[in-house]
């Protein structure tokens, strides 16, 4: 069997291909990660939420995964006292 430079098929992949999008460029495996991020992140509110089921320590990595900008959200509160 000759030698690939790519890396091995996830299960993912695999699946993505069994049901019919494995040749559409915009589905991708991390495509099903970040779907299961945003829909966390919409249910429970916490960015943390999102960045678990996306497997990073980086909360800014996670908003920026889910579409997520803190800076801009009038909402966000760092939990300390509010200015009166």
């Amino acid at each position: 069997m000759p030698h690939s430079r790519h890396a091995p098929a996830s299960p993912l992949g695999d699946l993505l291909r069994r049901i019919g999008l494995g040749s559409d460029p915009l589905v991708k495996p991390t495509s099903v990660t970040a779907k299961a991020a945003v829909e966390a992140f919409e249910v429970t509110g916490r960015i943390e939420e999102a960045a678990r089921r996306l497997g990073l320590r980086s909360l800014d990595r996670a908003a920026a995964v889910v579409g997520y900008d803190w800076r801009t959200d009038p909402t966000y509160t760092d939990g300390g006292a509010l200015d009166a």
